[in-house]
């Protein structure tokens, strides 16, 4: 969940949008894998989403092999991490709390 809150938040705490939202979508392939624990993660912070079945990442994504996919997990809340904005964010916070960056 920390990346959720670090996406969300640090990017208007900073000033500096440290995530591209573009949504996600996770494919689900065996039993505990990451998309069965994001998706607790999901349910447990009450943060919206969508569980696909096989027909319905097909009518959507007719690109995707789904072939041995147990599920897909879409949320609009995901995107891509900028890393160097959160980098470079991070160096002033550190900065402005006194600590030397190297």
């Amino acid at each position: 969940q920390m990346h959720w809150r670090l996406g969300t938040v640090s990017g208007p705490i900073w000033g500096n949008p440290t995530m591209c939202p573009r949504g996600t979508l996770g494919l689900s392939r065996s039993a505990g894998d990451w998309r069965d624990r994001a998706l607790a993660g999901l349910q447990r912070a009450g943060i919206a989403h969508e569980v696909l079945d096989r027909d319905e990442i097909t009518a959507r994504y007719p690109m995707l092999v789904n072939e041995g996919v147990r599920y897909g997990l879409l949320t609009e809340q995901g995107g891509a991490l900028l890393s160097d904005k959160i980098v470079l964010n991070l160096i002033v916070w550190l900065r402005e709390k006194g600590v030397s960056v190297h």
